[in-house]
């Protein structure tokens, strides 16, 4: 659920920063969630053994770095976070996590009356 919701502000912090001229101010703060959701990201796809996505969002996480920002032009900047969202919405897709299976109750049916 955790990862999930990451994934879900990342994509809208990317959009309302695509689709917004005045959030300029906050472009900073648009690139420290993306670099953070990218990092979240890409751990559920290192534990489901996903490298590919992996390597994908380690790609992501260095190019929204607010540590050391790497500077691109406008349009090419643009391109970029409109990818980068794109991918977080197909990540919802494809790495989804994988439910918890319950544990089998001695008084559920199928138990039959086998004994422990």
């Amino acid at each position: 659920m955790f990862t999930k919701m990451t994934k879900v502000v990342a994509a809208l912090a990317l959009l309302v920063g695509l689709f917004s001229h005045s959030v300029a101010d906050y472009r900073k703060l648009i690139f420290a969630v993306v670099w953070m959701a990218a990092l979240v990201v890409l751990a559920q796809a290192f534990h489901r053994t996903n490298y590919f996505w992996a390597a994908v969002f380690l790609t992501l996480a260095c190019l929204f770095n607010p540590i050391l920002p790497i500077a691109f032009p406008a349009s090419t900047g643009l391109l970029i976070e409109m990818a980068a969202a794109i991918l977080f919405m197909i990540s919802l897709a494809v790495l989804r996590s994988k439910p918890r299976l319950s544990i089998a109750s001695i008084t559920g049916p199928g138990s039959g009356s086998e004994s422990l």
